[in-house]
């Protein structure tokens, strides 16, 4: 995969390898915690640790719900940018719109969260190799947790630069 910077100003992804693609259209299914504790609390943390604290209750009402809808949006953004992705014999190409980079970060971020929660990873399991080919969905998260890494960095150096 090459990535550069468009002449808009956008994120360039280019010879994208279809399975690379593929990851990349997981990110809402990846990004959705379900019902796993873990995960929920890992994109929902609670105000207070005192777990009777009305401000938790507060919380709950009143700012999750535009966590949850902003979630959603930015899943949306993500989802339409890689739909205009082109498919061609050296691998898909796409551009990513320097106004939906904060939709992409969020998207990113929110799948590795979720990922991580959900298998429990830490940092040092994360610092470990990755196997050439992932036989356990433990280690094809940690691939997508890597990738999406890889691209959060990219598009936050581009942000920074455009600052």
């Amino acid at each position: 995969m090459r990535i550069s910077i468009s002449e808009q100003g956008g994120l360039r992804l280019e010879r994208v390898r279809p399975g690379i693609l593929n990851l990349l259209r997981e990110v809402p299914r990846a990004a959705d915690p379900g019902g796993d504790s873990h995960s929920l609390e890992r994109l929902y943390p609670r105000p207070a640790l005192d777990t009777e604290d009305p401000v938790n209750d507060d919380w709950t009402e009143f700012v999750q719900p535009d966590l949850q809808s902003l979630f959603e949006s930015a899943h949306q953004t993500m989802q339409r940018d890689l739909e205009t992705a082109v498919e061609g014999e050296n691998g898909g190409s796409l551009e990513v719109s320097p106004r939906h980079f904060d939709a992409w970060v969020s998207a990113l971020n929110q799948a590795r969260l979720v990922l991580g929660a959900r298998f429990k990873m830490d940092e040092a399991e994360m610092e470990t190799d990755l196997p050439v080919l992932p036989a356990h969905p433990r280690d094809a998260a940690r691939l997508q947790m890597h990738l999406y890494g890889f691209l959060l960095e990219d598009i936050i150096e581009l942000q920074e630069m455009a600052e």
